[in-house]
């Protein structure tokens, strides 16, 4: 099995760390924060809270607008906010655009021989100096020979990496640990099983399914056309509302007992024919996904599909996703205890948080 490293160990400059107190994710829209919490049962629960960017922006942007400054200016408005969680040790998620991965098989050396070569295969791949690159890579020995390496690695632009910890710091934020939605939740549910595992993460700004087979292979793949924002957009066309509130009505409609009963007809079924398309588009791109990676990764049996992310909440998708695919479809905790859209995406910080120890 694959051991997981620290990503981005060496841009970090301190100690890996297997637990973080904190979890933001940068994403187009803003900071989305995650804590541990105690309920008055003494259960564990998440509170989260989000740092909206005065102009949302697009992922492959992302890296401009921090270099502009938005980020620290978006941690000095919500100083007071964050004044809580000053001085903890602190895990950020970056979009999976901003990074570069690579899979390759390189034979046994010194721990130092081994990280240079990797270095300079990314290096390579993006066309820059090993020096102007910030990455990690674990490995694991593939099941033909022994002496045989499988690399996974993923590597970010050294400068971007620096700047995101700098402006963290200046905001009085311990920056300890820096990955991605993909590898945290790669991480959390790495348990060795006989078979293959897909892990769909529907989020709030972007839908990716990474698969990872008993050797400890992994691929991975964006979808592009089942997004939230489709349905949200669909709701706001019916409707003529702003597209933010077509999100309050999304998490309204997921419990309808929130929803008057005059109205609920109507919006209710508005809201379920544009999940029913977005659902069927879904199992058609989990299906490509599963064909292809069989092929890629020499897959055989599959365990499951774990859903998780915000739309894992969305009305009777396991249910439907079951009848179309092929293995069973799992949920997320918070998926099955139906919480909304907000409550589902601090379910996948949660797994940054939780550190390589799981």
């Amino acid at each position: 099995m694959a051991h997981w490293k620290q990503f981005f160990s060496a841009a970090v400059k301190e100690p890996p760390l297997e637990h973080c107190d904190v979890a933001v994710e940068i994403s187009p829209r803003g900071l989305l924060f995650a804590q541990p919490a105690k309920t008055p049962s003494g259960s564990s629960a998440i509170n989260g809270w989000q740092v909206p960017f005065e102009k949302p922006t697009t992922a492959e942007q992302l890296a401009q607008r921090v270099y502009e400054q938005e980020l620290k200016h978006s941690l000095q408005k919500a100083k007071a906010q964050l004044s809580q969680i000053a001085g903890q040790d602190l895990v950020c998620l970056i979009p999976e655009e901003l990074t570069r991965t690579i899979q390759t098989t390189l034979p046994d050396m010194p721990a130092p021989v081994l990280r240079n070569a990797v270095a300079q295969e990314l290096a390579d791949l993006m066309d820059r100096d090993p020096s102007q690159i910030a990455f990690d890579f674990w490995s694991s020995n593939t099941a033909q020979e022994e002496e045989l390496n499988q690399i996974h690695a993923i590597a970010a632009d050294q400068n971007f990496i620096s700047e995101l910890i700098a402006q963290f710091r200046q905001a009085g934020l311990r920056c300890r640990k820096i990955t991605t939605r993909s590898l945290s939740l790669q991480q959390r549910y790495s348990t060795p099983t006989p078979g293959t595992i897909g892990i769909v993460d529907w989020g709030m700004d972007a839908v990716r399914m990474s698969v990872r087979n008993p050797e400890g292979k992994i691929y991975s793949r964006s979808f592009r056309n089942c997004l939230l924002q489709d349905i949200r957009d669909d709701l706001a066309k019916d409707w003529e509302v702003a597209p933010d509130q077509a999100f309050q009505i999304m998490n309204r409609l997921i419990d309808t007992t929130e929803v008057d009963t005059v109205v609920r007809g109507r919006l209710d079924a508005s809201f379920r024919e544009a999940l029913h398309q977005r659902y069927d588009l879904l199992a058609d791109e989990i299906r490509k996904t599963i064909n292809f990676a069989s092929l890629k990764l020499h897959a055989g049996e599959w365990d499951q599909i774990l859903l998780t992310g915000a739309g894992s909440v969305l009305p009777q998708v396991r249910s439907i996703l079951d009848e179309q695919l092929p293995y069973p479809v799992v949920l997320s905790h918070c998926s099955v205890n139906r919480q909304k859209l907000f409550h589902a995406e601090l379910d996948v910080l949660a797994s940054a948080m939780e550190g390589s120890g799981r």
